[in-house]
């Protein structure tokens, strides 16, 4: 009978298109939920690395090297050159340059020794 056939027809179209619906409108909720938590890695992961540099830094300002007087490390520094005493001046001062490119402080050391220079 094709009257019936049609109605079971219809029916399961219906059916269909409704699942369909159904899929569609779950699949977009997960889309928005996806794109929250890629916001929120990101964010997350900002922060990580703000704290990450942050404890870099303290770590460094803990260092027990920071504590050392300037006075130990000229000490430290001369007898750094005065093992490299056959050296020639060309190597004392790629020395020097080497010790100044420590830090600021090891630069400022260095640069005020005039046995380097």
């Amino acid at each position: 009978n094709l009257t019936t056939s049609a109605r079971v027809f219809e029916k399961a179209t219906a059916e269909i298109r409704h699942r369909y619906q159904e899929q569609a409108l779950i699949l977009e909720e997960l889309r928005y939920e996806l794109k929250s938590s890629e916001e929120a890695t990101g964010s997350l992961n900002k922060v990580t690395s703000l704290l990450q540099e942050e404890l870099d830094t303290i770590k460094g300002l803990l260092n027990p090297i920071r504590r050392v007087p300037d006075d130990i490390l000229i000490q430290i520094f001369e007898n750094t050159v005065q093992t490299q005493i056959r050296a020639d001046k060309y190597r004392q001062q790629r020395i020097a340059i080497w010790l100044s490119h420590v830090c600021r402080r090891w630069r400022s050391i260095v640069l005020s020794m005039p046995r380097f220079w």
